[in-house]
This record gives structure tokens, C-alpha cells and sequence, in this order.
């Protein structure tokens, strides 16, 4: 009678740990060809904006079938009339993913890392940094702790969920919700999105961290939109008119008292010409949207912007 308890105690053990790893993989995970995901955003310096990340081919590393994911960051700012206006448009770092049945990897620093571990339980951690040259305010070995685990459902399929945190003082962090179709699907605002952020630890030093939240994502098989929006509302309605080729605008043109400058630089130098190519007006920029008063005759002028001792912009300029 001992024997055959240990071996229904054997058989039970082995069924739950298969119950626990076939539980977190009831369809293919992670994403499809032509995956697309917009995150608004938010920073602690002012501007906001979007990111759009998309899935745009394969490639072999380190043996692996790794995905390409590209990321685009569309960057707006406010005038003094509350109207947003597009200021930049920058390509980010490309990034690499794989998966098996449970889990996603991310190549960093030249090696794949553990990036999602849909086999993880409620109150488990798994490592996704281990470095031992960190700075010296933060943890060499980073972690993603798991606050609570569940499942969502997309068509008739089932995927495993979990909401994670970071502990006090890494230097790689993931945070939000996540679930094994698509990464992160953080509505309510978080500081990462759907790869880590790296942070400094070093105590009174003021960094840039933006805000994301989650609007949408689509691929050959899957849209999801939970609230219904236009997932680049901002770029369609601010219209990409509203910069050059080169990252550059003044508005309003004709003007009056005053335009406005944007520029892919914060240094600047805008020198105003009358049409006998007199120099009349020259100022100095300190960021990269920024009000210039003019105090000019009505006619017609020259504007020229110049960033790092070159000539990057000109323009007709119209004062009424």
C-alpha cells in the first residue's frame, strides 16, 4: 500500500507540473506576420507623443529564428494656443525576439535574455539582466517579479497573462500587464512598454521617463483596439505637412508679432533678411519648439536657421 501511495504521489506530482506548463501554452504564443503596436506616451520634460513598433521580417542569431522588430518615435509638442505639432520623427534601436512554447527572448548585449516566462506563478521572479559591470548604485542581477498571473482570451483562443514590477534598485525594469500574444497591454500608464527600460540608480540624477500606455495592435490574424481609437490619432490630425524633410516648420506664416520655430535642435541661430539681403533681426534658440517675437515692418524676409555652424533652413517669411 506504501508503494502504490508513493507512486499516485509520484504520477500526481508530475501531472500538475505538466498541468502548470501545458496550462500556459493552449495556443502558439507570441505574434504574426505584419505585427504592428502603438504606445502613447508621456514624459516628465513636457512632450508626449507615440511609438510604433512593427514586426517587418526574420533573421538567424545565435542559431535562432529571431524576429525584427523596428520602433519609430513620433514626438509633439504644444503651442501657446494649445495646438500640437508634430516636431520629430525618430527611428529607435531595432530589437530581436524568439520563442519557444512558454517563453520570449531579447537579444541584448550581444546574447539572447529572457524576456516574458509565461511559467511562472503568482509571487515568482525570473532574472531578465544579469551584469556584474552595472553602475554602482544599481542591482547586478535584474528581475521581473510577478505580481499575479491569468489568461486572456482572443477569438477562441486562450493566452496566459501576468502583471509584473521591478525591484527597488535594477537597472533593467519590466512593468505592467503582459500577456503571450502580444507583450505588453498596459491601458492604465506604466514607465516600460513592450521591452525593458534601462534606468540610473544613482540617487538626485533627473532622467527622461516617459509614460506609455498601451492603444493598439494589429496582425495578419489579430486587432486589438479596447477602446475604439484611431491608433495614430495625433499624427492624423496634426498631418505630416506640419514639418520639412528636414524636421523643421515656422507657423504661422503670414504673421504678424510673432512665430513659432520648430527645429530637430535645441541650439539654434535664426537670422531674419529684408529682400535688399540686410541682416534686420538674429536670435538665439534654446529648444527645439520655441516662440521668436519679431518686432518687423510688414514685406516680406528671409528666415535662415543655422544648428552646429550650418545652414539647415530657410524660409519666406510675410509679416502683415
Amino acid at each position: 500500500m506504501k508503494n502504490l501511495n508513493c507512486i499516485t504521489l509520484s504520477l500526481l506530482f508530475f501531472f500538475l507540473i505538466f498541468l502548470r506548463n501545458d496550462f500556459k501554452a493552449q495556443a502558439p504564443i507570441w505574434i504574426q506576420n505584419n505585427a504592428v503596436w502603438h504606445y502613447d506616451f508621456e514624459n516628465n520634460l513636457g512632450s508626449s507623443g507615440f511609438l510604433k513598433i512593427r514586426y517587418i521580417g526574420d533573421t538567424i542569431m545565435n542559431g535562432q529564428t529571431a524576429q525584427i522588430l523596428t520602433t519609430t518615435r513620433y514626438l509633439f509638442m504644444t503651442d501657446q494656443n494649445d495646438i500640437s505639432h508634430l516636431i520629430s520623427i525618430t527611428e529607435l534601436d531595432t530589437n530581436y525576439t524568439w520563442n519557444n512554447q512558454n517563453q520570449v527572448f531579447y537579444w541584448r548585449e550581444n546574447q539572447f535574455e529572457l524576456l516574458y516566462d509565461f511559467t511562472t506563478l503568482t509571487g515568482e521572479s525570473y532574472t531578465i539582466d544579469s551584469d556584474e559591470d552595472q553602475t554602482f548604485f544599481c542591482n547586478s542581477i535584474s528581475t521581473a517579479n510577478v505580481m499575479s498571473t491569468g489568461t486572456v482570451s482572443f477569438g477562441n483562443q486562450t493566452y496566459p497573462t501576468m502583471e509584473l514590477t521591478y525591484s527597488p534598485g535594477d537597472y533593467t525594469r519590466l512593468e505592467g500587464s503582459y500577456n503571450a500574444r502580444f507583450g505588453h497591454q498596459s491601458s492604465t500608464g506604466g514607465m516600460t512598454c513592450l521591452f525593458p527600460v534601462e534606468a540610473n540608480c544613482q540617487p538626485g540624477v533627473i532622467m527622461e521617463y516617459p509614460t506609455y500606455k498601451f492603444r493598439c495592435f494589429q496582425d495578419d490574424s489579430l486587432t486589438v483596439n479596447p477602446l475604439n481609437v484611431e491608433c495614430e490619432y495625433q499624427l492624423t490630425h496634426v498631418g505630416m505637412n506640419d514639418l520639412n524633410e528636414n524636421g523643421f516648420q515656422v507657423f504661422p506664416n503670414p504673421a504678424a508679432n510673432f512665430v513659432t520655430l520648430i527645429s530637430p535642435f535645441e541650439q539654434n541661430e535664426v537670422q531674419i533678411f529684408n529682400v535688399a539681403g540686410q541682416l534686420v533681426k538674429s536670435t538665439q534658440t534654446t529648444s527645439q519648439l520655441q516662440e521668436l517675437h519679431l518686432d518687423l515692418s510688414k514685406g516680406s524676409y528671409t528666415m535662415k536657421v543655422f544648428a552646429g555652424n550650418e545652414l539647415r533652413f530657410t524660409e519666406k517669411l510675410v509679416i502683415q
